[in-house]
């Protein structure tokens, strides 16, 4: 997170940008941006302001949302940048088929990693690890409780 904000912080002064606020977001980018704090800082913005993210999948991590928060951004005349691609989305159609192409290797990525963690679990769970939080300490602390209140 602090790479990022760095990551940031840098490209502004570069192009002379005033960051005046910051929003962290900390939850999956798998979420709907309504679900999200992106969806409270997009309400808030103005036209001719400018949102920068390091990259395309800090947005989300499905195509449609992409495509969405990108539609929201040009319609209000929002200036979105990307530091890691190092481009400014606007309303060409170059910058459309970049975000659409970023945001289609977003979603390939978010399944694939979703395919290797699930795999790797039932790969655990077929050598006989027990996934999950264990049931057998909560019932001995149970049987603790009750001996100790006799």
């Amino acid at each position: 997170m602090a790479n990022q904000h760095d990551e940031i912080r840098r490209f502004a002064e570069s192009k002379d940008i005033v960051i005046d606020r910051w929003g962290t977001e900390v939850v999956s980018g798998k979420k709907h941006e309504r679900e999200r704090k992106l969806g409270t800082l997009l309400k808030h913005m103005k036209r001719r302001d400018t949102l920068i993210i390091t990259e395309i999948s800090r947005l989300s991590r499905t195509l449609t949302d992409i495509m969405s928060i990108m539609g929201k951004c040009l319609d209000r005349e929002i200036n979105l940048y990307t530091t890691k691609e190092g481009y400014s989305f606007d309303n060409t159609i170059n910058s459309k088929v970049l975000c659409f192409v970023f945001g289609l290797v977003a979603e390939i990525e978010r399944n694939l990693i979703s395919m290797r963690t699930k795999e790797a679990l039932a790969l655990r769970k077929s050598e006989g690890v027990i996934l999950g939080r264990r049931k057998a300490v909560v019932r001995k602390l149970k049987c603790l409780l009750k001996t100790a209140t006799k």
